[in-house]
């Protein structure tokens, strides 16, 4: 078996493109939960829940989200975090791929 190769130039940047996905997904997580708080009554609406909530209930990506994915999918939301997901786990699986450095190899 091929050993890893951290330093490699892919497996660097499928690093980094997989810390910005992981944050990108803990901040929406941490989004979506202030808005449940705030339904629950547990915290107050700010003008951010607020205008997320409203985005969300119109189906549309909240502006403030978008500019997280700068050339993300433009489409409903539902897709949209379809596409969120699909992403990061696509990273991971080129992360472990790269830590093999077999990322360049597979079919």
């Amino acid at each position: 078996t091929q050993g890893a190769n951290t330093s490699h130039p892919i497996h660097v940047f499928v690093s980094l493109e997989l810390k910005n996905a992981r944050s990108f997904v803990k901040y929406l997580d941490r989004r979506i939960k202030s808005i449940d708080e705030a339904i629950k009554g547990n915290v107050l609406i700010t003008d951010s829940i607020r205008s997320d909530a409203s985005s969300l209930i119109s189906g549309v990506i909240p502006e403030k989200w978008q500019d997280f994915w700068e050339h993300g999918p433009s489409s409903h939301i539902q897709n949209w975090l379809t596409e969120v997901i699909q992403r990061t786990r696509s990273l991971v699986q080129w992360y472990d791929s790269s830590s093999r450095n077999i990322l360049l190899t597979q079919d």
